[in-house]
């Protein structure tokens, strides 16, 4: 089996290697192909992920690569973790649109377009070599903004596509830590879109107990599930943060981004600065770092389960994935991108059955599924006439004027 990381620089990409090689089915790896365009990230993270292999007794199973084709060459997976415009760009997208009153994110708002736009023609690059020297490979997208990038693949190409992202798994260990219970012992239900999602079901022992935990709803709900107690009442399911705060709450979030003396970008960008200035000299501690630091370990787990699963190595693996609706969410289109609960089994990904959003939740995924579509249009075209329809119909740009200033940005700046 071999497994490429597409953006192969990537921090995360040696607690994602040990996971896998400590896997059930981690034997079955004869090649882990890292590629990347930026060869001090790609040789720094090649050299942690060559001691993360030694330390487990393997032989060395590590390549890396700058030309993607190379590293493509026979692939059975694809995980996509490429970056577009790096640190820089992601600074602008969380920056630039606070400039017009509107929340900055490199996933969502205008950000996220401004993201979008550059990641694409990437994404499509990579396909287009993927298509000839392993046409049969999954595509497991972690880049953001993940739901435009599955469906821009959907849109053009055959491959099975899925994303995987850890908000619904993050949720469902904070209601779990609400309720003061470990989170296997919970069966917590997403729905929505990706990062545009909610919990509509939350299970113990078979029993719903969602009506139960809404209606107990208190400052400690509050503060670790990040609404209050009418809203959640309101709409009888919980938006999942932090993502939805941008929707309901984004007065209170763009007075928090502009107060902020460094951007996310920076800080992130100044913690991996320090990886990779010190990786040779320290290996250890580096490496200890990344095994550990933000959502390393949760990825890592997510990611083995699923190509374990698909691979039919590992066992089947059941979790909120984005993938194409097919009735999965009533009310939304059959050919809509969504992340849903579905099972994994060999080469399958199947939304598992279908559910059901409140109508006012509905409304906001179904607006940002029509962003989303026009957000795909725009990069595969980008006219003026695609990026404003995009951009205006962006629920969280809101207004002609801000659509139009934000298109000039987009034309000078990206």
């Amino acid at each position: 089996m071999k497994i490429v990381f597409a953006g192969g620089g990537s921090t995360y990409t040696p607690a994602i290697i040990q996971r896998f090689l400590q896997s059930s089915w981690g034997a079955a790896i004869d090649e882990i192909s890292l590629i990347d365009r930026d060869p001090k990230r790609l040789r720094a993270m090649a050299f942690l992920s060559k001691i993360v292999v030694g330390s487990t007794g393997r032989r060395n199973i590590i390549t890396a690569n700058e030309r993607m084709r190379d590293g493509l060459e026979g692939a059975d997976f694809i995980i996509l973790q490429i970056r577009a415009g790096g640190f820089a760009g992601r600074h602008r997208d969380e920056t630039l649109p606070l400039s017009f009153g509107c929340v900055g994110d490199e996933t969502v708002g205008a950000g996220g377009f401004f993201h979008a736009m550059r990641v694409i023609p990437e994404v499509i690059k990579i396909a287009q070599e993927a298509e000839e020297v392993c046409p049969g490979a999954w595509f497991l997208v972690l880049s953001n903004p993940t739901g435009i990038i599955v469906r821009a693949l959907l849109d053009r190409y055959s491959f099975p596509v899925i994303g995987l992202c850890d908000v619904p798994f993050d949720v469902a260990e904070r209601i779990a830590s609400v309720m003061e219970v470990t989170p296997n012992s919970l069966k917590v239900t997403t729905a929505g879109l990706n990062h545009v999602n909610y919990v509509i079901s939350i299970k113990r022992k078979e029993t719903e107990i969602l009506p139960n935990f809404l209606s107990g709803w208190s400052g400690k709900h509050e503060e670790k599930l990040g609404f209050p107690r009418e809203l959640v009442k309101t709409l009888q399911a919980i938006p999942c943060v932090p993502y939805m705060r941008c929707f309901y709450n984004p007065e209170e979030v763009f007075t928090e981004q502009s107060e902020r003396t460094y951007s996310r970008a920076q800080k992130v960008e100044e913690w991996q600065q320090n990886i990779f200035d010190r990786y040779e000299q320290q290996p250890m501690e580096m490496l200890g770092q990344l095994l550990n630091e933000r959502q390393a370990p949760l990825y890592a787990e997510i990611i083995t389960s699923a190509c374990g699963a698909l691979s039919g190595k590992g066992d089947k693996f059941s979790a909120c994935l984005t993938t194409m609706n097919n009735g999965a969410i009533s009310g939304m289109p059959r050919d809509s991108v969504v992340e849903v609960p579905c099972l994994l089994s060999e080469n399958r990904c199947e939304p598992e059955g279908s559910v059901t959003l409140p109508l006012p939740a509905l409304a906001i995924v179904q607006n940002s599924a029509i962003y989303e579509n026009l957000a795909v249009q725009a990069a595969f075209s980008p006219t003026k006439e695609t990026i404003l329809k995009a951009l205006l119909v962006n629920p969280l740009v809101g207004t002609w004027p801000r659509a139009v200033e934000l298109a000039k940005k987009l034309d000078t700046d990206y």
